[in-house]
Formats: structure tokens, C-alpha cells, sequence
């Protein structure tokens, strides 16, 4: 298949290219400190908290430069029967 002129906008699809290798690297990042804190003898508890409190921080950072305009949903009941179920059918209930 040929690539035409119009497939090759300047900036969105670049943008999207750089995105998804910038998110393998940082994905693979992960992977490498999750081996190196395990071998020195963190617990798998901690190694999940530390990186679910990361990605918390950044999301909030993320988030808060529209506003937190970008987690509001127009659909709102549907949001809270899903929280709900996943609720409901976590371990910790």
C-alpha cells in the first residue's frame, strides 16, 4: 500500500509516532526497575504502590493543566454502575 502526501500531515502524525515510542520506552523503563527493586528485596506490595502513587501524581499533573476538564463524563450513571461492579468483584470486598 502506498503512502500518499495526505497520510503524512506534519505534527499529527508525528506526534503520535513519538507518543507511542516514548511510551514502550517508559513501559520497558518500568519493567527494568520493577526487576532491579525486587532483587534488592522489595516486597511486590511496595513495588505496586510505588507505581500506582507515580502514575497518580503524573495523571493529576497531567489532568490539571485542562483543568480536569478531560475526566469529566457526559455519561455519569453508566460511570458509577461500572465503579460499582468493579467494586463489588475487587479482592478486598
Amino acid at each position: 500500500m502506498k503512502l500518499m502526501e495526505e497520510d503524512l500531515k506534519p505534527g499529527v502524525n508525528q506526534k503520535a509516532i513519538l507518543a507511542s515510542v516514548m511510551g514502550f520506552f517508559f513501559l520497558s523503563l518500568v519493567g527494568v526497575f520493577v526487576k532491579l527493586q525486587e532483587s534488592a528485596g522489595a516486597t511486590i506490595e511496595w513495588i505496586v504502590f510505588v507505581q500506582y502513587s507515580t502514575c497518580l501524581i503524573l495523571i493529576a499533573i497531567i489532568a490539571s493543566k485542562n483543568k480536569f476538564r478531560d475526566l469529566k463524563t457526559k455519561k455519569f450513571p453508566l460511570l458509577l454502575i461500572r465503579g460499582l461492579r468493579e467494586f463489588l468483584h475487587s479482592p478486598f470486598v
